[in-house]
């Protein structure tokens, strides 16, 4: 109001933010002093836009539940894979341990059988009307035992010439070796010892005719059977402790 008592027009503007809109609510209020007051509405424009008060609040929420459920899902994931790990190694534990008992029960009944010539069967091996039970046979009675000699009672050696296509592979010698029969024509592999510290008991000196390899050293013996063309074929391989191939024997069916 002026000195000379003048109504004058007054203009406030009032800028507010509110709470849940993303932008500001205008408010315009025209006043006629002294006593007229005019109403306050906010515009159209806000109206529409403040219709859906509390959109990000659920928004985040949801997201909030929806991370919560994949978190849930990989933690329930990563308990099945654990709980699956221990059972397989639980499950290997086990089966070695089995092996390895049978392996001692099959050792136990093999002392009490006697010497290795020796194997268990049931007696209704011969009769059916015999009881099932468990007993010791000689695996060579009969005839084919030598009769006299320094080696009475021992079994007859095989007719090793009679066999087509066989070889003999044996592991109680201490040095690799292929020999080779004259009279029988049977060829004889030794892998050795596994250590080079082990061969010992043979000397490249007495090496004879009969030896198509020798090599006193330690290693192993690799036996390969392939079919070729239709025609089986066997590979004999020595190798030395280090894996390297020493001498390689291909024979072919006969």
């Amino acid at each position: 109001m002026t000195k000379r008592g003048k109504p004058i027009d007054v203009c406030v503007c009032v800028w507010k933010i509110p709470l849940i809109c993303d932008f500001s609510t205008i408010f315009h209020m025209h006043t006629h002093l002294p006593n007229h007051h005019r109403s306050v509405s906010p515009s159209p424009a806000v109206d529409r836009h403040c219709a859906k008060p509390g959109f990000a609040l659920i928004a985040t929420i949801s997201v909030m539940v929806l991370l919560v459920m994949i978190a849930l899902a990989m933690l329930s994931l990563s308990t099945i894979e654990l709980r699956a790990s221990q059972n397989g190694r639980a499950m290997a534990e086990a089966q070695a341990n089995a092996r390895v008992a049978l392996m001692l029960a099959i050792g136990k009944l093999q002392q009490h059988a006697g010497s290795d010539m020796r194997i268990t069967a049931t007696a209704d091996i011969l009769d059916a009307s015999y009881p099932p039970a468990l007993g010791v046979w000689r695996s060579w009675e009969g005839s084919n035992n030598q009769a006299s000699g320094t080696l009475k009672g021992r079994p007859i050696a095989p007719d090793y010439a009679s066999q087509k296509n066989m070889f003999v592979v044996c592991g109680d010698r201490h040095w690799q070796y292929v020999s080779l029969d004259a009279k029988t024509g049977v060829r004889e592999y030794s892998c050795g010892p596994t250590t080079n510290k082990h061969a010992t008991g043979f000397s490249m000196k007495n090496r004879s005719d009969m030896h198509q390899y020798l090599k006193i050293k330690g290693g192993f013996l690799r036996v390969d059977v392939d079919r070729v063309d239709g025609k089986p074929q066997v590979t004999f391989r020595h190798h030395g402790v280090d894996g390297k191939v020493l001498n390689e024997d291909i024979q072919h069916e006969n």
